[in-house]
């Protein structure tokens, strides 16, 4: 299920009633998880961290250990997000600067998020890209700047191009946690398609160090499960791309230590003239990507779902067979029609879904 709420045009005013809003989603998500388990202990805990809020439900602990493992996740939060984070100064990615030439060591964990951010854009054909902090810095869509339809020279000039459709041109990767600078330019990543589902396998790492294996954590719109529960399933709700924040289009069920994902053209956008804007770009075009309005997937682990959400949201299902032998994945498409919102649903998909109240697309 997602988490993250419509950005419109006008932010500060609003930030009180986003907050609302995500909670409202958040004990959707929890009561679906919950269903025919109200006899189990729970825990639950939100917070902030990455620019989105975060989540964890804990199952038959008590309520000292609880407390401890909320604040270790909380620290865990803004360790990473001293890591990942694009616009603070004094993060990891962001100070990666060098001139041409330049042979750089940073930390492990950026580079391993790094390189597989690489990967993922080779692989899926450039739908994935790292490289995108200032194509988003125009549009207005990837701090806190106001969202705006920017030039399309600027367009022009910041949309990756040739082999940085690909991979960023500015840098390679090295054995060892080392990187090589390119060109003189100074290195502008975005890591946010990934880091917030590596920031939720992190999650599910620490509580099952403590003992706590049967859990629910997010950040956002990435979800992860624990072990089985005692009673019930675990399910949880897909957002109506169309609906309100806390209309649903489907259950979900998870297996036991299944990841999911969603990306949504619902999650920060403006509308201007009738037509929606969101941050969600085709690289290729330097424009948000339209094959999509939603997708959720579902696969082992979040930073495989978080960066295959953004793929498959740019690919759509037609194209979506480049990435067959990335890892194993399951995805749910919402699209818009002639006729309206519509859903396509991989094989391996549908057996998961209930209450899918989105017709199926005609082609």
């Amino acid at each position: 299920m997602n988490f993250h709420l419509s950005i419109l045009p006008v932010l500060p005013a609003r930030i009180a009633d986003i907050r609302n809003r995500q909670t409202k989603i958040v004990a959707i998500c929890l009561f679906l998880s919950s269903l025919f388990a109200c006899q189990q202990k729970q825990s639950q805990q939100d917070w902030a961290g990455m620019d989105t809020q975060m989540h964890a439900t804990l199952y038959e602990v008590n309520d000292s250990r609880a407390e401890q493992a909320f604040a270790l996740l909380e620290r865990e939060t803004q360790r990473l997000e001293g890591l990942y984070s694009d616009y603070d100064s004094t993060s990891s990615l962001y100070k990666i600067r060098g001139k041409k030439g330049d042979s750089l060591s940073v930390p492990l964990e950026v580079w391993t998020l790094l390189k597989m951010a690489l990967e993922t854009g080779d692989r899926s054909g450039g739908a994935f890209n790292p490289n995108l902090h200032q194509l988003k810095k125009i549009w207005g869509m990837g701090g806190t700047e106001n969202p705006t339809i920017p030039d399309s020279t600027l367009i022009e000039r910041f949309r990756p191009k040739g082999e940085a459709l690909s991979r960023p041109s500015s840098l390679v990767t090295l054995p060892d946690s080392g990187i090589v600078i390119l060109n003189a330019d100074s290195v502008f990543l975005d890591l946010g398609a990934i880091a917030k589902g590596y920031t939720v396998d992190r999650f599910h790492r620490i509580l099952d160090s403590l003992g706590i294996p049967i859990h629910l954590v997010m950040a956002g719109g990435e979800v992860r499960v624990g072990h089985a529960k005692a009673i019930g399933e675990w399910r949880i709700g897909v957002r109506h791309p169309r609906g309100s924040p806390d209309s649903l289009a489907a259950i979900l069920r998870l297996e036991p230590g299944e990841a999911v994902s969603t990306s949504g053209d619902y999650e920060r956008f403006f509308i201007k003239d009738g037509i929606r804007y969101h941050h969600i770009f085709n690289p290729e075009t330097g424009w948000p990507a339209r094959a999509s309005v939603s997708v959720t997937v579902i696969s082992t682990r979040n930073q495989y779902t978080d960066a295959l959400a953004t793929c498959l949201f740019v690919l759509g299902p037609e194209r979506a067979g480049i990435l067959a032998n990335f890892v194993p994945w399951k995805a749910l498409w919402f699209r818009e029609s002639p006729e309206g919102l519509c859903s396509v649903s991989s094989p391996g998909m549908q057996p998961r879904l209930s209450n899918l109240n989105v017709p199926a697309c005609r082609d």
